[in-house]
Parts: structure tokens; C-alpha cells; sequence
């Protein structure tokens, strides 16, 4: 137990979880609260180590007279040392003299006769303490109420009217005083003070950006795909439920219902629709061609002399490319080179040239009588035309083939032919 507002000295343990033992020379670690009724404070004084050899891990902390003006309290901490603790201690205060008995501001004491020591006069007793009789009390209340001056009504009626003596005459030109002495801030003085709301800088926006970005703990992929699939687990057979529920209670509508709800959709005459075409022709009040000239004319409200203003501008604004860009960009649509121009040339040269080949050997043969002199003829033909080379080979079915190639020896087009030295018919091959 401590005396309220008296100062003293509490102690407390540090112990080391990990030896299980009293820490000893600690004390410069400790961090230190005094929690007064509920309210904590770090103490006036430092703490100090009692004896580390004798009572190791207990240590002392003197507390302050104004510390110990308190009904409870606790001294609570904590060491910066790993694994130490600090245990909590309480204390409950007690408001006594804290003086010697009989002293000053001590309790009193009694004497040889059981009588209270320090008090004067001829009254030893209680009893002697109250010596008045009832007349004499009484007497003396008399005397009071007569001495007492009460007031009347018309007083107190008079002093309560003159609390509110004030007219609104009065009470207005007190408002239009305090109105006129107030200085209201001016509108460059607010924007001073809002703008101030706001001087955090780009760099310190930035730093607390990156602060709050490290320490989200965004979800890796395996926790976004587990809680996803968590979304739909339903089974193919429980959707296949509930929609078969929801049909059976579906109570959709007849061919009769419909039809007399579509029925009623269009409930209006000829009559009808053409009398309200003619009250809406009625009420349109179309506007006049001055009307319509008007308004046109409010469309282009731009003089020569603005449009021609705004063409220099549109012009002053273009960048145009100079020639060096313009012969860059060209020469950049053409970027073949003489050997990829010369394959193209190539290719179109003999499909050209099988397309004559097909022509020779088609329709003017089948024109004219087939004779060795007319298909040679067309070979020839075909030949000059830009074949390479044409042979007729003996002993192929049924007696030989003509046999076409390009100018590069590939072979274009084969015939069957029905005699080797005197062909009347040609079958492609």
C-alpha cells in the first residue's frame, strides 16, 4: 500500500525468458510507463538496478509526489534486450496523514484518562459539546427569521423584469456592432489557406505511392484461380435442376391469351388515327420562310475575313516535309532489289508462255485437220512462241507422245498421239 501523493520507491522484475532467470544490468534498455488511474506516462525518473548479485533481474524506480496522486496504479514496460520481459506492478493508494501520531497533519492521540490529547477547554466530553437546551434553540431561530429582511412581490417582480431591460432595437444594433467588427477573410486569404491543405509534393505523393504499392500483398495466381473456381461450384447437374425448376414453374401464356393481348395492342380506328393526325397538323405551327431565312442565316456567321484569318492560321500551323523527307518517304515505297525484280519478271515469262502453249495446242490444232505436218507446225509454233524444246517419243501408249518443255528444259505439257510419223489424233496426257 502507498500514501496518495506521497513519493516512494517501486520495484519490478526483468526476466530473461531464454536462461529463465532474472536479466541482470538492464536497466538502460527498459523502456518504461506509469499508467496513473488508466492514463500512461512515461515517469519523471530513470530506473536503477537494486543488487545483481543478490537479487538479480529486480530493479528500482523512485516515483514523484504529483506520480503518486492517484486512486491506481500500474508500472508497466518493456526491454529492447531479445527475449526479456518486463512484469507489470501495481499499487492501490491510500489518502492518510502521513505524519507522526499526535503531530502536525498525524492522527491524535489519547491520554493517561482515555482523553483525546491536543484539544482545549473545559469540554472533555461529547456530551459537554452540546449544552443548548430547546429554548434556547429555538430563541435563536427567532432572532434570525426577525433579522431577516424578505422581499415583497412587487421586489422580486421588479428585479426579475430588470434581467431582460434590453429592447430589440437594442439587441439589433448589438448584432450590426458585432457584425461590422468581424474581419472575414478575404477571398486571396482563402485560397492562401485552402492551397496550404495541399503541399505535399510530387516526390512525397510518390514515396507514399510506393510505400502503400510494397505493402499490398497482391494475390499470386494459384490464390486468384482457387478463389475464382470458388465462384462456380455448381454442378452441371445443379444448373440442369434449377432450370428444369424454373421451367415447370414458368406459366407461360396461350395461343388465345396471346392472341388477345396482341389483339389488344391495336385498339385504335381509322377514325381515330386520323383524327389525331389532324389535331397534331393542327397544333404544328411550321415556321415562316423570314423565320427560316433567319435561322439559316445564324448558321454561317463567319465574315471573309475571320474564315480567311483562320485558313493562315491552319496554314501557319502545317509543317510541311521538305524534299529530303519527301524523298526519303518515296524512295522508301520501293525498296526491291534488281534480283527480286528479275524472279518476278521470270515467273510471269513462263506462266505466259504455258498459257501460249495451252492456246497453240488447243484451239488452233483442234481447228484444222491433225496431221504430222500441223502438229509439227504447232510445235514449232509453240517453240517460237518461247518453249525451249519439243521431241516426239516413240513407244509410249498408244504409239507416242509429243512432249513440250520450257526454256529452262522442264517439261510443260504432254500429248498421246495415235501414230509417231503420221498423227490423225492428240489426247492430253
Amino acid at each position: 500500500m502507498a500514501v496518495y501523493g506521497k513519493s516512494f520507491t517501486i520495484t519490478y522484475v526483468a526476466w530473461d525468458t531464454s536462461a529463465n532467470a532474472g536479466k541482470t544490468g538492464d536497466n538502460a534498455n527498459h523502456t518504461l510507463k506509469w499508467i496513473k488511474d488508466g492514463t500512461a506516462a512515461t515517469p519523471t525518473n530513470a530506473p536503477a538496478e537494486v543488487d545483481a548479485t543478490n537479487a538479480p533481474g529486480v530493479y528500482k524506480l523512485v516515483l514523484t509526489a504529483a506520480e503518486a496522486q492517484a486512486t491506481f496504479g500500474t508500472l508497466a514496460g518493456k526491454s529492447s534486450t531479445a527475449n526479456v520481459v518486463i512484469a507489470p506492478v501495481s499499487v492501490a493508494f491510500e489518502q492518510l496523514p502521513d505524519a507522526a501520531p499526535g503531530g502536525v497533519g498525524g492522527l491524535p492521540t489519547v491520554d493517561a484518562s482515555n482523553m483525546v490529547a491536543g484539544i482545549q477547554g473545559t469540554k472533555q466530553t461529547l456530551d459537554d459539546l452540546n449544552d443548548l437546551s430547546a429554548a434556547e434553540v429555538n430563541a435563536e431561530a427567532d432572532t434570525a427569521l426577525s433579522d431577516y429582511d424578505a422581499p415583497t412581490k412587487a421586489e422580486l417582480d421588479a428585479g426579475l423584469a430588470a434581467l431582460n431591460d434590453v429592447s430589440a432595437a437594442e439587441v439589433n444594433a448589438e448584432v450590426d456592432s458585432a457584425l461590422a467588427d468581424y474581419d472575414g477573410p478575404t477571398k486571396a486569404e482563402m485560397d492562401a489557406g485552402f492551397a496550404a491543405l495541399n503541399d505535399l509534393s510530387a516526390a512525397e505523393v510518390n514515396t507514399e505511392v510506393d510505400t502503400a504499392l510494397a505493402e499490398y500483398d497482391a494475390p499470386t495466381k494459384a490464390e486468384l484461380d482457387a478463389g475464382l473456381a470458388g465462384l462456380n461450384d455448381l454442378s452441371a447437374a445443379e444448373v440442369n435442376a434449377e432450370v428444369d425448376t424454373a421451367l415447370a414453374d414458368y406459366d407461360g401464356p396461350t395461343k388465345a391469351e396471346l392472341d388477345a393481348g396482341l389483339a389488344a395492342l391495336n385498339d385504335v380506328s381509322p377514325a381515330e388515327v386520323n383524327a389525331e393526325v389532324d389535331t397534331a397538323l393542327a397544333d404544328y405551327d411550321p415556321p415562316t420562310k423570314a423565320e427560316l431565312d433567319a435561322g439559316l442565316a445564324g448558321i454561317n456567321d463567319l465574315s471573309a475575313a475571320e474564315v480567311n484569318a483562320e485558313v493562315d492560321t491552319a496554314l501557319g500551323d502545317y509543317d510541311a516535309p521538305t524534299k529530303a523527307e519527301l524523298d526519303a518517304g518515296l524512295a522508301a515505297l520501293n525498296d526491291l532489289s534488281a534480283a527480286e525484280v528479275n524472279a518476278e519478271v521470270d515467273t510471269g515469262i513462263q506462266d505466259a508462255l504455258s498459257d501460249i502453249a495451252d492456246a497453240v495446242l488447243g484451239e488452233e490444232i483442234n481447228s484444222a485437220v491433225v496431221t504430222d505436218n500441223t502438229l509439227r507446225a504447232a510445235a514449232r509454233a509453240a517453240w517460237a512462241q518461247g518453249f525451249g524444246k519439243w521431241e516426239l517419243v516413240a513407244g509410249e501408249a498408244p504409239a507416242g507422245q509429243l512432249k513440250l518443255y520450257d526454256s529452262t528444259g522442264a517439261l510443260v505439257r504432254t500429248f498421246d498421239i495415235d501414230d509417231i510419223t503420221a498423227p490423225t489424233e492428240r489426247v492430253p496426257a
